[in-house]
């Protein structure tokens, strides 16, 4: 019993809220809640999943519901998983926490934990309990090479993340995506963050526009080309972003038409799980709408006649030779070979005031040494909100490269469409040659000499492109608005490099898990 809080369950309102109810109290009445605090008990769980770690060659850790318990818990286990993987080698241990609260609370339970990571007791405002663990911690955190901080390496973005989903559905104006970069909820969270890879720390927070708490993004009665812009915007803008399975196959969680009223009314109603989850195979019982037609016409709820199960290569209900499954995963090579989009600060050029409104922006990275030419992509999302647009020019930054005037640039996604830059009125521009973006599609400029005609065609060739229509002529304001932010951070390897052919390949380099697992584990109390 002395493992267990006993104060009773806590009401939604509560538990949504900033107050003790969301960490002490049950958070249901058949989901009795840890105390947390208990020091034997911190031990044993944190001992439990260091055994983890050595036997399944654990590269991290998500803390589920990470809002609901305390915050020198959260320092404990977070430091002591990552020592103890440090002991087995793996030295970019990454614990990331599901904290769905304010972003102060958020701040509290990231990185310094608000707190001076050299004297914890300067600090803001967090508890005793907390101030008191981190002075025990100190000089294990602060031995760490990689990520010298007591709390969790990252968390979701869930600010960004519901501000994208909104304005890309139509439902906000997109200025509310760029706005955010500038907001205070920004700047909190970032002043505690710590990055395992000396880049710009908020990239390493996980970026998505659906999650298993969520309804679907298609979800009613959303065309699909709303979704092919959403995916152009988490892969291409800054943060870790996580693709929910299903996504790159157009999942609606939309109720078949053929289902009873009783099972009409479970796929509609509350709690929201029956619009986020379905089965994703054409065997399962759940199998719930898609934008797709050939997966739409699969959909049925409940038990169906038997049928022979396929090796997933040729499961019906995961057809990938479909428009919005080729954008999802060009997109992933273009991210994964350009460090640009992987690791690159964001430089906004347009964000209209408008729900779908077109957002233009740049992503640029250097090394810093000069060791290394700086890369830079110009991304231009179209999720329809103004029909077809004709792109004119953008502005680009002389901080991030020198810019001659004739340097090429080919979209990467499509990589018949090529642009060149110019310099007009003391600044340089990148011009483009009929370039046309229905609604939903995008466009990812690179350099030719770094992106390479044979790289862009083979990442272009995987996306079927829409037919020439009339469209509207684009171009964007002379300001910009700069963000300094950096890179996605891959926790569990390393960035694969790019070959000159544009392809990406592994780094070599890097010891494997099972290498590191090979020789005895170090004792799990230390």
């Amino acid at each position: 019993q002395e493992f267990f809080n006993r104060c009773g369950r806590t009401e939604g309102a509560e538990l949504n809220a900033d107050g003790p109810g969301a960490v002490f109290g049950d958070f249901v009445a058949e989901m009795f809640d840890y105390d947390t605090q208990n020091r034997d008990w911190q031990q044993i769980f944190t001992s439990l999943h260091k055994y983890w770690i050595a036997f399944a060659d654990v590269d991290g850790f998500r803390i589920d519901a990470a809002k609901h318990v305390t915050l020198d818990f959260i320092a404990h286990f977070s430091t002591q998983v990552r020592a103890y993987a440090h002991q087995l080698g793996k030295s970019n241990f990454f614990v990331v926490g599901e904290v769905a609260a304010s972003p102060t609370w958020q701040a509290r339970t990231l990185g310094s934990m608000m707190s001076n990571r050299q004297d914890p007791r300067v600090h803001g405002d967090v508890p005793g309990a907390l101030t008191e663990r981190l002075s025990e911690l100190r000089s294990t955190y602060l031995a760490d090479p990689v990520f010298p901080a007591p709390g969790l390496n990252s968390v979701y973005n869930f600010n960004l993340s519901g501000t994208a989903r909104d304005a890309l559905k139509c439902l906000r104006s997109s200025s509310d995506v760029a706005g955010y970069f500038g907001s205070q909820a920004y700047k909190v969270v970032k002043e505690q963050a710590v990055s395992q890879r000396d880049a710009d720390s908020s990239n390493e927070w996980w970026t998505c526009v659906e999650i298993h708490d969520w309804d679907r993004f298609l979800h009613g009665s959303k065309p699909l080309f709303l979704l092919t812009a959403a995916l152009a915007w988490l892969l291409t803008s800054p943060g870790a972003p996580i693709l929910y399975y299903g996504v790159e196959q157009g999942f609606n969680g939309n109720c078949p038409a053929s289902v009873s009223a009783e099972m009409h009314e479970l796929c509609t109603g509350s709690p929201n799980d029956t619009k986020s989850r379905q089965d994703m195979f054409a065997s399962g019982p759940w199998r719930l709408g898609s934008a797709i037609g050939s997966v739409e016409q699969l959909a049925h709820v409940g038990n169906g006649t038997p049928v022979v199960r396929r090796p997933w290569q040729r499961d019906p209900f995961l057809p990938r030779e479909h428009r919005t499954f080729k954008m999802a995963k060009a997109l992933a090579a273009l991210r994964n070979s350009h460090r640009a989009l992987s690791q690159g600060t964001i430089a906004w050029h347009a964000a209209a005031d408008v729900p779908c409104g077109l957002l233009a922006f740049t992503r640029s990275w250097c090394d810093g040494s000069g060791a290394e030419p700086c890369e830079e992509a110009v991304v231009i999302i179209n999720p329809g909100g103004a029909g077809d647009t004709v792109l004119d020019r953008v502005p680009l930054q002389d901080t991030a490269a020198a810019v001659e005037a004739g340097q090429r640039y080919r979209n990467a996604l499509n990589s018949s469409e090529v642009a060149q830059t110019a310099r007009e009125g003391g600044r340089p521009w990148l011009i483009f040659r009929s370039v046309v973006l229905r609604p939903g599609d995008a466009a990812v400029f690179v350099r030719e000499d770094l992106l390479g005609a044979q790289g862009a065609a083979s990442i272009a060739s995987r996306i079927p492109v829409h037919p020439g229509s009339v469209a509207r002529r684009w171009s964007p304001p002379i300001f910009v608005l700069l963000a300094g932010l950096g890179a996605i951070l891959p926790s569990f390897r390393k960035f694969r490099k790019k070959s000159p052919a544009g392809e990406a390949e592994s780094d070599s380099s890097e010891t494997s898990g099972a290498e590191s697992c090979s020789e005895q584990p170090p004792p799990l109390d230390k």
